[in-house]
């Protein structure tokens, strides 16, 4: 690590993100010029620092350059750096001043110099070549920066992101700034929607919060709980739990009473951090989230309908719907089958219908059927409704098979502009009298609570997924939640149109699912693959991935996907990306490196986050389809099945590999051929992979289905269902339909 004092002379180019390269002018010697790399976006050009960097060899440009690790703004110099002194009160920061009047200035006070001119203002005018206005000068910005937030976070070790991210907020107010870091941070950080506590709890401290304030303890709590809602998915806890977990943090005493606590949350209460109920404690955000879709669905199921239709004229709207699909499947045979005719009938008789099916079941054609059908009736045109999904690869899904309508992920639909925040919301709605949702069985409460907030107008409702998958990501368990209040018309696709002499996966899913006996050695296209070997095991993915592979990259996205439910050991997702990559991709001039994961020119890549900026999202699949060098700054071009985007190397945080990935982001896609891993030598598959994740896993494959495991392991995780969510939807619903009809 070596030390350096000096200023900005150029910049060379900057990311969105902060990072960039500077050329660094050292104080001591002008004439010599560092290139610093590294996040420079805290630099002032005219500020003078004092740098921390670490010595690095750029092999491909043959030259010495910087990595910067820490600054801090000069303001306090030593008796042996008066040399500094002199060119820092010269410098930029002072104009008028020059070289001259600085060396009086040095001179006149002699030591402690920037805390004399502070506090000794009226002896200012007593230096020779001092002027009223050089003096005011001088005085205002030695004090502005001795008393600088910029410096106070660096100082202080604060985060220099949430600084940067709240002044662009304020539009650079650093009076307001100081007012809200003094008064109640926390507070303003959860409405600006900065989700670091662990930073906000240190700039609170370090502003004068007080560690036993009822205040941090509310917030101390309320992030407590956040996590253990996000790792339960449920949609509250207990006190017993935060009393469990809240001394293994670091931001309680171990010695701080609990009652002590208890008395601090009424502060929480009050201020509604939480809320408390029936011995249940939620966020704010779980708790309102559920009261909002239960009001919401109220409302839009009791709305009285413009106008009524008897059966004969739905009928006969639906026969034109049968038409339509007759000419655009070119199959003149086509007739929609029972459960299909009573579910169109259903959507036209009430304004919330929920449709849950296995696949193969005819989900997406129904979706088409009800738009035909909204249209004739309705007299309706696609501006008038949205077709909506959780991820990029459900929503493009439907596109494929019926290319005239429209439909988009609920992010992008909702202009998702990054940190939990939309652009359509409840002060900014957008007209829609239809909504359909596919895949809606991983919608989760806070997601569908933004998107009624966003949307007026809307009369008719349709939720279609499949009620035997895994919930979402998120808190709540809403699709099921919805069905299981018995107050809205639910329709059960059970026919299976994918189900033929040989492709026995539905079968497989069905079975598993109502626990019938299989004979698992004799299903057509299924095969189960048992091996003992680890070694084995390692040949026969490389083998099953090469066999179903294709020349084609992009259809390849589609083509195969191996599953594995753990990212850690061996047989894990991360190490089944190495392998596959390390099989397929034997050279590449240009990579790129994340930690220990290299990206490499035609590698399968999956997005992690949702970026709005990029308008990609958590899922979205595609490949790299070149590295390249510009300029400075290495970039990728990606192919994704609707585009082509060029990302640099500050996106790679959300980016990984995709040969292999788990289940839950394997959800709402499909793949022509899958490869199910269930390693018995990991501790966490027999407690952590359930029925639920395999009946997931195993309708993901449309063709042919390889599962790599020993027979035990998969008998017991297909025999075992972990316990439903903990949430309190469907007692609010049934409270709000009893009290207001």
């Amino acid at each position: 690590m070596k030390k350096f004092k000096g200023k900005i002379y150029k910049y060379i180019y900057t990311t969105d993100s902060g990072w960039g390269v500077v050329l660094f002018n050292l104080l001591d010697n002008p004439k010599k010029v560092l290139k610093l790399v590294g996040n420079v976006s805290n630099l002032n050009k005219d500020y003078i620092y004092e740098i921390e960097v670490e010595q690095f060899e750029d092999k491909l440009r043959n030259e010495i350059n910087f990595k910067l690790i820490n600054f801090k703004n000069i303001k306090d110099f030593k008796e042996q750096d008066i040399t500094s002194l002199i060119k820092y009160l010269s410098s930029p920061l002072f104009p008028t001043i020059g070289k001259r009047l600085a060396e009086n200035i040095v001179k006149y006070f002699k030591d402690d110099v920037l805390n004399k001119i502070i506090n000794n203002k009226e002896e200012l005018m007593n230096i020779s070549g001092m002027t009223i206005e050089k003096s005011l000068i001088l005085y205002k910005n030695v004090f502005e920066l001795k008393n600088n937030i910029l410096d106070f976070f660096i100082e202080n070790n604060l985060s220099l992101d949430i600084y940067n991210k709240l002044l662009r907020k304020l539009n650079g107010d650093t009076k307001l700034f100081e007012n809200f870091l003094k008064s109640d941070f926390y507070s303003f950080a959860n409405k600006n929607k900065i989700y670091n506590f662990e930073e906000i709890d240190k700039i609170s401290l370090a502003f004068g919060e007080q560690k036993n304030s009822d205040r941090r303890i509310s917030w101390v709590v309320y992030n407590l709980v956040n996590k253990i809602l996000f790792a339960s998915s449920n949609t509250y806890t207990d006190i017993d739990q935060i009393k469990k977990e809240l001394y293994k943090t670091t931001y309680i005493d171990i010695n701080y009473p609990f009652q002590s606590i208890i008395n601090n949350l009424l502060y929480a209460k009050e201020n509604n951090i939480l809320y408390f109920k029936d011995k249940k404690i939620y966020t704010k955000e779980s708790y309102e989230d559920e009261l909002y879709i239960s009001k919401k669905m109220f409302e839009i199921k009791n709305l009285v309908p413009e106008i009524k239709y008897s059966d004969n004229e739905i009928t006969k709207k639906i026969n034109l719907v049968e038409l339509y699909f007759r000419e655009i499947k070119k199959d003149d045979t086509f007739k929609f089958n029972e459960e299909q005719l009573h579910s169109l009938k259903s959507f036209v008789n009430n304004n919330v219908l929920i449709i849950t099916g296995g696949p193969g079941t005819g989900k997406t054609t129904i979706i088409t059927a009800i738009i035909k059908l909204y249209e004739l009736l309705y007299n309706k045109k696609n501006d008038d409704y949205a077709i909506l999904a959780p991820t990029g690869r459900a929503a493009s899904r439907i596109k494929e098979d019926f290319s005239d309508l429209t439909t988009s992920t609920i992010h992008k639909f909702l202009k998702y502009t990054g940190e939990d925040n939309f652009e359509i919301n409840i002060q900014n709605q957008v007209s829609k009298s239809l909504l359909i949702i596919d895949e809606s069985s991983i919608l989760g409460n806070h997601l569908f609570s933004n998107l009624l907030k966003g949307i007026s107008c809307l009369n008719k409702l349709v939720l279609i997924g499949d009620i035997k998958q895994l919930p979402s990501v998120d808190y709540g368990n809403l699709y099921e939640d919805l069905i299981n209040s018995k107050l809205f018309t639910t329709e059960y696709l059970i026919t299976n149109n994918r189900q033929s002499s040989d492709n026995d996966i539905p079968k497989l899913a069905n079975s598993l699912w109502d626990g019938n006996e299989l004979e698992l050695n004799d299903l057509k296209n299924v095969i189960f693959d048992y091996s003992e070997s680890q070694n084995l095991l390692i040949d026969k993915i490389k083998f099953y991935y090469e066999k179903f592979n294709t020349n084609n990259l992009m259809e390849s996205i589609t083509k195969v996907q191996i599953i594995s439910p753990m990212y850690k050991e061996e047989f894990g997702i991360n190490n089944l990306n190495n392998i596959i990559q390390n099989h397929l991709i034997k050279s590449s001039k240009f990579s790129l490196k994340k930690g220990n994961i290299s990206f490499k020119q035609n590698d399968k890549i999956i997005f992690t986050e949702n970026n709005a900026k990029l308008s990609l999202f958590n899922g979205d699949v595609g490949i790299i389809e070149s590295i390249y060098k510009d300029k400075e700054e290495y970039k990728m071009r990606l192919k994704f099945l609707d585009r082509d985007i060029i990302i640099g190397k500050e996106v790679l945080k959300n980016i990984d590999l995709s040969y292999a990935c788990s289940i839950h982001k394997t959800q709402g896609s499909e793949y022509e051929n899958v490869i199910i891993i269930l390693d018995q030598t990991n501790k966490y598959t027999n407690f952590f992979v359930d029925k639920r994740m395999l009946y997931t896993a195993i309708t993901r494959a449309k063709k042919n289905l390889v599962i790599l495991s020993t027979k035990e392991t998969f008998m017991k995780c297909s025999s075992f269902l972990k316990e439903s969510r903990k949430t309190t939807l469907v007692d609010n619903l049934l409270n709000i339909f009893k009290n207001k009809e």
